[in-house]
């Protein structure tokens, strides 16, 4: 996010900042991690930019993905996961149950 000023009402994203994250979370995808976890599918992923890239090859590779998903987006979530997902609410518990139930999950606990 770019620093709009005390007075600002609106939030501006800094493309060079999201390119800079893409480019992470491609790095990240790369290394074929246990868990990836990405701070929100937003307006931009809605709208078929932002991260959205990274997150559909993490998803492709079959890389454990934790991502957030505010109500607002959820419904261009569902489109984009095509049923393919799990949806657990943000609480440790269900996390660590999720991660359980994964078949190539290793002996780890949460």
């Amino acid at each position: 996010m770019q620093d709009l000023g005390a007075d600002a009402t609106g939030c501006s994203v800094d493309p060079s900042a999201v390119a800079a994250a893409a480019q992470m979370l491609a790095r990240a995808v790369a290394t074929r991690p246990h868990l990836l976890a990405v701070n929100r599918f937003g307006r931009l992923e809605s709208e078929g930019g932002g991260m959205r890239a990274e997150i559909g090859q993490a998803l492709i590779e079959d890389i454990p993905l934790i991502v957030c998903v505010p109500r607002r987006y959820l419904d261009a979530w569902n489109a984009f996961a095509g049923g393919l997902d799990a949806q657990i609410p943000p609480l440790r518990e269900a996390i660590g149950e999720w991660w359980a139930s994964l078949e190539t999950s290793p002996n780890a606990a949460i």
